[in-house]
């Protein structure tokens, strides 16, 4: 396990001060105490508990209300999602997002099953920061005829969530805003991202028709990069 000293040892940039864990700094004069002489962690802190998430707590009433709720008041999620099942302590309940895709067959409807404990679930959801949960892997996800990326990820957590940018008019209202703050860098990079977005799907149907190989060859031709056959 390498250690702070290790780090000291190591490195290589002496006009960069390096600065040993365990501390408490003054950001005003860059001066520090240590917290932990012996520069080690403290193991009595370290717990196999899952804090206050118990698996096997299901769910409230009202907590499923509330969950139903927060999604289906997100109305620019509706065109990319139909509907969203959450299991909770073996309880499992749909949320319709599309309300007009209830009719269609499970094999071409498009959603997202979550498996997660109720006290996380419930704190992201009132608390807006979703993607918490999905980056600290308390909470599994399988993925029905869609992907997280780029819609549901974002429109969720950045916009619903953090930004509470739920219904059309909000959305038209956040993009005009940051259009005035910044009316040449935001057209450019929302063109970025469709250009990204449109190279994904090519190159998802290049695999698909097995020429992926030759439209390589020939981008690394056209930015002069050696080509290896």
């Amino acid at each position: 396990m390498r250690t702070a000293a290790d780090v000291q040892r190591y490195w290589t940039r002496p006009v960069i001060r390096t600065i040993e864990p365990f501390i408490v700094m003054n950001l005003d004069t860059g001066e520090y105490t240590r917290k932990h002489p012996e520069q080690t962690s403290d193991v009595n802190q370290i717990s196999d508990a899952a804090s206050d998430d118990d698996w096997t707590t299901k769910l409230r009433e009202e907590d499923w209300a509330t969950l139903s709720g927060f999604f289906k008041s997100i109305e620019i999620l509706r065109p990319y999602i139909d509907y969203l099942d959450f299991t909770v302590a073996g309880d499992t309940r749909r949320v319709w997002i599309m309300d007009a895709a209830q009719g269609t067959s499970e094999g071409e409807a498009r959603g997202i099953a979550f498996h997660a404990p109720a006290q996380s679930l419930m704190s992201a959801v009132r608390l807006g920061y979703f993607d918490a949960i999905l980056i600290g892997n308390l909470m599994t996800a399988e993925l029905r005829n869609m992907t997280l990326y780029p819609h549901f990820t974002r429109i969720v957590a950045k916009l619903a969530g953090a930004s509470g940018v739920r219904t059309s008019e909000a959305w038209r209202q956040f993009r005009r805003r940051y259009f005035r703050r910044n009316p040449i860098g935001y057209p450019e990079w929302h063109l970025s991202e469709k250009l990204a977005m449109a190279t994904d799907v090519a190159r998802a149907w290049a695999e698909r028709l097995h020429i992926e190989r030759p439209l390589k060859i020939l981008y690394r031709r056209y930015l002069g990069d050696p080509v290896r056959y």
